[in-house]
């Protein structure tokens, strides 16, 4: 049997999370890279990155660097909160299409620039290392309202462009700040990459506890709140 052309990917370090195994999961591979044990009849089981001492950045290696963890077509990234109630065939077949990556668009703010003032102001990293980071992208001249999405659910079309992109945001999350959804505008921006900013609506699930995102992820509490944790 043919091995799957799509790869689904998480990772949870710190505790933060523990593994979602109610996933439609399709003929997709689905790897976890996680820093405690894990048994799973879903996903495929492998080591965290831990070179890094911060659990965000071991975190956001492959999330960032997706193409040196898998060898597929495509990939689609999940945070770990998060439950696919799509398989990923259907996601990739309806969201990518012609574009290189889809994610979906962020619910309050299509600026990066106002992402860093809201991170700055409620001290989700350290303020005077975002400010220098929007005060370099400025001066590049990177316009304001170039779209902004959210980064936890992320399909990728693994080309050398894309493959350009993953570089240069990892480049600029270890340079600047740790706040992942500043810099990824900036990357697309320089790869030049077709971005589907997909719009969605969002309903409690019957659980009253997670919430249901578009048609297609629902996303369950993180056992650690805390945005400076993971």
């Amino acid at each position: 049997m043919s091995m799957s052309n799509i790869a689904v990917v998480t990772s949870i370090t710190g505790s933060k999370d523990t593994l979602v195994h109610d996933q439609k999961k399709g003929k997709a591979q689905w790897i976890a890279f996680c820093d405690t044990p894990q048994v799973s009849k879903t996903w495929t089981v492998k080591p965290a990155f831990s070179k890094f001492k911060d659990n965000r950045i071991n975190s956001r290696v492959p999330k960032i660097l997706i193409h040196q963890f898998i060898k597929t077509k495509y990939s689609i990234w999940i945070d770990g909160n998060i439950a696919l109630l799509k398989t990923p065939e259907e996601l990739i077949e309806k969201y990518l299409k012609n574009h290189d990556i889809a994610l979906f668009k962020h619910p309050k703010r299509d600026c990066l620039y106002d992402e860093a003032i809201r991170c700055a102001t409620a001290k989700l990293d350290d303020p005077e290392t975002i400010i220098e980071q929007v005060s370099g992208y400025e001066k590049e001249g990177f316009a304001k309202h170039k779209g902004l999405g959210e980064c936890g659910c992320i399909l990728r079309r693994h080309t050398e462009q894309v493959e350009s992109f993953n570089n240069y945001w990892w480049s600029e999350y270890t340079r600047h700040s740790v706040r992942d959804q500043i810099s990824f505008p900036y990357a697309v921006d320089k790869a030049g990459l077709r971005v589907n900013f997909i719009d969605f609506s969002w309903k409690l699930a019957p659980d009253n506890l997670s919430a249901i995102r578009g048609d297609f992820i629902r996303i369950v509490p993180h056992i650690i709140l805390n945005p400076l944790v993971n």
